[in-house]
């Protein structure tokens, strides 16, 4: 039996019919949701019971499944993220085969799907049928004995026209219409999204990873006018019944369900939050607005969960702000208060509102409760309380006493400043204390030598002043101490006072006339030094320029007029670029990217074209100008007309070039005569070998003349020695001469460098054996400590760099050793050459390198040299990536390193 509800009232009967329709379509489109998950579960079991099923088993089985389910597009089958089987497979087997990887947003759902074994339901979105629909995600979890693995997704696609259009129309009458979104992010499903804006009735529905939001309206608006009390009282009363009936009677459902939706029409009409727990503590009822004060434990708020479940959800997602901190504490405290019969609570909610929460016994032993959202009062009495502790902290903070007096004169209102009044102000500045008695208090201490009548005079005075409507004077209380007094007469004819210190201010006054003498004397230093800089600037060869954001030139000192011959006006307004000549900056591509970075630069030099007839270089630096927002406004530097030096250079470098090619051709030209030199040289160091010397001796010896073959042998004897003294000169003029060679092609970037894989330990070996000639002659012992690894470098130029360090090393060692000693670092191999000689002094240590450079000319002359060895070693070295560097101490030995690259294989290794 139906229980009908009569009203008068047009509204009222609209809502109540509103209400019917949105639980009726509510509940459809729940069922709806319910069958495409129940089509889902059957193609999960139907897999779980053969997971190699093929195209033809799944159609025959689909088939079946989806009879009934108009609204249905395709189901198929993905495994690997990949379209595997589908039905209907005519129209659909185009895709199988496709890849979610190529829809990033279904292969998210798919992969939370599988990740958190649960159904997802996508849409509305397009589908490949070119039409808005619904994609639900089932996974389909397999378990084995071992473990559970994924198998795969069923994908199950319903048009949203089909879906939804039948359970409108069934549903809601004509003069109702009806709108569907999301409830998470608002995405449209259905009906014109503008009906959310208005103050339509609205249901939530839970769907698969979500819930969604309904909203009916009549088309045209509600009809004028409100729900009685006596209609919400009757609803209430209804509702008792058909919850009562409900858990009596199951055979009555449909009639407890009319009268649920009754109760829910009713308690929906309500503003404030309503909610019905039963004698276990589980939820039997609550309207939208209770679900939307808890918003953020909504997904826990459902018929049949328990107060405390509720509670504990949302103490995890942070509803409730002041458990924050102390969850478990305030969980108990709040399950306390809500076993209580009848109380009342204030709560503040982690979004910030504040609730009054009302609660009662039901006659079962249940709750009723009722939320009021209060926050408007909350914030309204917190907002009175900090406006008056703002007061009075403004009261203490303001830098001045203040004093407010009632319309008796008695003091009601006094601030810490104005306890610097008076010396025992603590015990005299009490709430209470009478105007006059502070009065007197004061003109003591302002008159502290006049007569009892003459501060009476001034007391009454200054009472005169305070009953003015406002006024202002002056106290002097001793010890330097001003105050200017500033008075006002209050509404309810008490007087409020302001206090100023001004002893300060009138400390500075006297400062300043102390002062302005000294002020007017650095005026006159600073127009002194204003017209310093401007003779300097005047009569200084370089000249200070400024430029704006666009690199125009806006200011020039005339010294540029002096430097340049060019009046200042034929360039301000131009850029640089216009008054420099084509290919005219040294370093262009730096300069220019220096000043697209606004980065400061120093001694750029430059060609002008100021003058056609005259060739002039400028050197100029700037720094780059910010305003106190950070924006680029232009630069400011200095220039200076630097051609003559310019000029100098230049020819200095030719001049440089010319030495250069000048010792190249002369090396060239003395190698060929010197070569001869040596070479007739050699019969000279054996005279004997000579065929002229030969025909000499078969005379001398045929003479049988002691005396003269004595002659003869003596005459030999010196012809050799001196030939040997020749031979000795002229290696050392020959390895001069390849020095100089050498140093020439180094500055010509001539040097030819092969660069080959060579074996470290046979060259240094090699080496050695080739220089133990000439540690003969002294107490010295080369050794080699290598530790073998194949170098990146010429063997010819490895050699040599090694054989100009070891002579180097012999030839300021007398006694001791001479080491060669290798160490692999990173990609380098690192060379080193000890000897136990002389050493080096500490002030020689930084040229030692340098060329025509000798730690000691005494010591290298008598040893020979022209101090080319080294110089030409660190060439060497660099052309070759490496480094050289030396460390020595005087008579305590030298250290010579070098580093030249591994080869890749033992880089490698």
């Amino acid at each position: 039996m139906k229980t009908r509800i009569d009203t008068s009232d047009q509204r009222e009967q609209e809502q109540l019919t509103a209400h019917a329709a949105i639980a009726e379509y509510a509940e459809n489109v729940s069922n709806a949701v319910t069958n495409a998950l129940l089509v889902g579960s059957a193609f999960k079991g139907a897999i779980t019971l053969d997971p190699d099923l093929t195209q033809e088993s799944f159609t025959r089985f689909a088939k079946e499944i989806v009879k009934g389910h108009d609204a249905l597009v395709n189901v198929a089958t993905i495994r690997d993220y990949t379209v595997e089987y589908v039905h209907p497979f005519d129209e659909n087997a185009h895709v199988i085969g496709r890849k979610l990887d190529d829809i990033p947003a279904q292969r998210r759902l798919a992969e939370a799907a599988l990740r958190e074994n649960r159904n997802i339901l996508q849409g509305p979105v397009p589908l490949l049928q070119g039409y808005p629909g619904f994609i639900l995600r089932v996974p389909v979890i397999l378990d084995s004995a071992e473990n559970a693995h994924p198998w795969g997704l069923i994908s199950i696609v319903f048009s949203a026209e089909a879906l939804l259009a039948d359970l409108e129309r069934d549903a809601i009458p004509a003069p109702l219409v009806v709108a569907m979104r999301k409830t998470e992010d608002g995405t449209p499903i259905l009906g014109d999204q503008r009906l959310f804006e208005t103050d339509g009735i609205r249901r939530t529905i839970d769907v698969p990873d979500g819930r969604w939001t309904l909203v009916v309206r009549p088309k045209d608006g509600w009809t004028s006018g409100t729900l009685s009390a006596k209609t919400v009282i009757i609803f209430l009363l209804l509702a008792t019944a058909a919850l009562a009936t409900t858990n009596m009677l199951f055979w009555l459902r449909q009639e407890a369900s009319i009268k649920a939706e009754q109760l829910r029409a009713a308690i929906d009409v309500l503003g404030d939050g309503f909610v019905l727990y039963d004698s276990s503590d589980r939820l039997v009822i609550c309207n939208e607005r209770y679900r939307e004060i808890y918003k953020d434990s909504a997904p826990a708020i459902k018929p049949g969960v328990t107060f405390r479940e509720i509670l504990q959800y949302g103490l995890t997602n942070g509803q409730y702000k002041e458990a924050i901190g102390r969850e478990e504490e305030w969980l108990e405290e709040r399950l306390d208060a809500h076993r209580q019969a009848d109380f009342t609570l204030e709560q503040q909610l982690g979004s910030g509102k504040w609730l009054r929460v009302r609660e009662m016994e039901t006659p079962d032993g249940g709750r009723v409760g009722i939320r009021v959202d209060i926050t408007e009062q909350v914030e309204s009495r917190k907002r009175a309380e900090i406006a008056e502790t703002r007061l009075r902290d403004a009261i203490d903070t303001v830098p001045a006493a203040f004093l407010l007096f009632d319309a008796e004169g008695e003091l009601e209102i006094v601030n810490a400043r104005a306890m610097q009044f008076l010396p025992d102000a603590r015990a005299r500045l009490k709430t209470g204390t009478p105007i006059r008695k502070l009065l007197e208090r004061l003109v003591f201490l302002e008159l502290p030598h006049a007569s009892r009548d003459e501060r009476e005079a001034r007391i009454e005075a200054l009472l005169v002043q305070l009953r003015r409507k406002g006024s202002q004077f002056d106290l002097h209380l001793g010890n330097d101490r001003f105050y200017k007094i500033f008075s006002h007469r209050t509404q309810e004819g008490g007087v409020v006072c302001f206090g100023v210190d001004i002893s300060d201010l009138m400390a500075q006054e006297r400062w300043l006339e102390r002062t302005n003498d000294r002020l007017r004397a650095a005026i006159k230093e600073r127009d002194t030094a204003e017209a310093r800089f401007a003779d300097v600037a005047d009569i200084a060869t370089e000249w200070f320029w400024e430029q704006d954001a666009e690199m125009r030139i806006t200011y020039l000192s005339p010294g540029f007029e002096k430097a340049t011959g060019t009046p200042r006006e034929n360039v301000i307004g131009h850029t640089r670029a216009e008054i420099m000549h084509e290919g005219a900056y040294m370093n262009y591509e730096e300069h220019l990217h220096q000043m697209q970075a606004h980065e400061p630069f120093h001694n750029v030099v430059y060609r002008s074209n100021l003058n056609e007839a005259q060739e002039t270089w400028f050197r100029t630096s700037g720094k780059p100008v910010f305003d106190e927002a950070g924006v680029f406004t232009g630069y400011i530097g200095t220039a200076a007309n630097v051609t003559e030096f310019y000029v100098a250079l230049q020819k200095a470098k030719r001049a440089d070039e010319a030495k250069t090619q000048f010792l190249n051709m002369v090396s060239h030209e003395l190698r060929t005569p010197m070569t001869v030199v040596l070479g007739f040289n050699a019969f000279l160091r054996n005279p004997e070998a000579l065929p002229a010397t030969r025909a000499l001796r078969e005379v001398v010896q045929a003479t049988g003349e002691t005396a003269l073959e004595d002659g003869y042998t003596a005459m030999v004897d010196e012809v050799s020695t001196m030939a040997g003294k020749i031979e000795s000169a002229g290696k050392q003029l020959q390895a001069l001469i390849g020095d100089v060679l050498d140093l020439s092609r180094i500055e010509a970037n001539s040097l030819h460098i092969d660069i080959a894989p060579v074996d470290l330990q046979p060259v240094v070996e090699s080496t050695i054996s080739q220089m133990q000639s000439l540690a003969k002659g002294k107490d010295i012992e080369l050794v080699a400590e290598i530790e073998n690894a194949t170098l990146k470098c010429d063997e010819t130029r490895l050699r040599q760099v090694l054989i100009n360090l070891i002579s180097n090393a012999i030839k300021f060692t007398d006694k001791g050793s001479i080491t060669v000693r290798s160490d692999i670092k990173d990609s380098m191999m690192q060379i080193s050459v000890l000897d136990t000689g002389i050493g080096i002094p500490k002030n020689a240590l930084e040229d030692i390198f340098d060329r025509f450079t000798q730690a000691d000319a005494s010591s290298t002359r008598n040893e020979g040299g022209a101090g080319l060895g080294l110089a030409i070693s660190k060439d060497i070295v660099a052309l070759h990536g490496g480094e050289i560097d030396v460390v020595s101490t005087s008579n305590d030995g030298t250290t010579i390193t070098f580093t030249i690259p591994l080869w890749e294989e033992d880089v490698a290794a």
